[in-house]
């Protein structure tokens, strides 16, 4: 008795939903979808400020397609005690989201706000919320169906809020894995969160030559607490970078999804001593 391929792939589905064995073959149980994947399961947040993370990745669609909620779609629920314009944010999550705020008692009914992509890829949304108003809050994947991947959530909601401030900095270098190659280490800290994204040029002169290299930065979660980071930086005019004193021109800018910051930094650290390892 012969199985066409279409069949086994309908009895592999059936045994999906069982979560057995198929003629050998493991499948899977279904993924159960998270608590919160209705406004019905909405999850309540009790105080601002709050963090929430949550994975997103076996959330399912919508089914009621209200406005600005897409694939992969998760809900919460907030009753705020004193009126107040509240900052939302999902900067440091792992995929493009979409932000809406809803109104409503016993269901979301208003929208009152939507965002896409406020700084990169996150979404920022600071509505005016009322003392004793139920407000739902759905974070959804861009954009479209259950296609849409998720990821991992990183929410934010605060009061108030100021402009966005970046402060960066270049700590040390090292001697790369490749011969002239040089590693650049720094931290990045911002007064809101933010995303920052930076251009850094290092050079070193090398008697009548100079040795030049750029790369780019970007830190997805900056916040008050200092993010280390680290890039590699290669020669881009033929001479290699030696141990010794080498310049660091960087250009960063934060954009916490309302205001951004701009700073240039000129700056000089030493490359170890040592010889600048090749590669093995």
């Amino acid at each position: 008795m012969s199985v066409t391929s279409s069949r086994l792939r309908m009895l592999a589905s059936t045994g999906a939903a069982l979560g057995v064995a198929v003629w050998g073959l493991a499948v899977p149980a279904h993924a159960v979808a998270p608590p919160n994947d209705t406004p019905a399961g909405a999850i309540e947040i009790a105080t601002v400020p709050a963090t929430i993370e949550a994975g997103t990745r076996q959330a399912t669609t919508d089914l009621k397609r209200r406005p600005c909620v897409f694939g992969r779609s998760i809900w919460y629920r907030y009753r705020p005690t004193a009126t107040a314009t509240v900052r939302m944010v999902t900067i440091g999550s792992s995929f493009d989201t979409v932000l809406a705020v809803h109104s409503g008692g016993a269901k979301p009914r208003t929208l009152l706000a939507c965002n896409d992509d406020a700084a990169g890829l996150a979404s920022a949304v600071r509505p005016m919320l009322t003392a004793g108003q139920h407000y739902w809050i759905a974070v959804s994947s861009c954009c479209g169906s259950s296609r849409a991947p998720g990821g991992d959530l990183v929410l934010r909601l605060y009061e108030g809020g100021s402009a966005a401030a970046v402060e960066l900095t270049v700590d040390r270098a090292e001697a790369g894995s490749v011969s002239g190659r040089i590693r650049l280490h720094g931290t990045a800290t911002c007064a809101t969160p933010s995303v920052v994204w930076s251009a850094l040029v290092a050079s070193q002169r090398i008697d009548a030559q100079v040795a030049r290299g750029s790369t780019e930065l970007m830190v997805r979660e900056c916040t008050t607490t200092p993010t280390e980071w680290t890039v590699r930086v290669d020669s881009e005019t033929g001479w290699a970078f030696r141990p010794g004193t080498v310049a660091v021109d960087v250009r960063a800018e934060g954009d916490d999804g309302f205001s951004r910051d701009v700073v240039e930094i000129e700056t000089s650290v030493v490359v170890d001593d040592g010889p600048l390892r090749r590669r093995s």
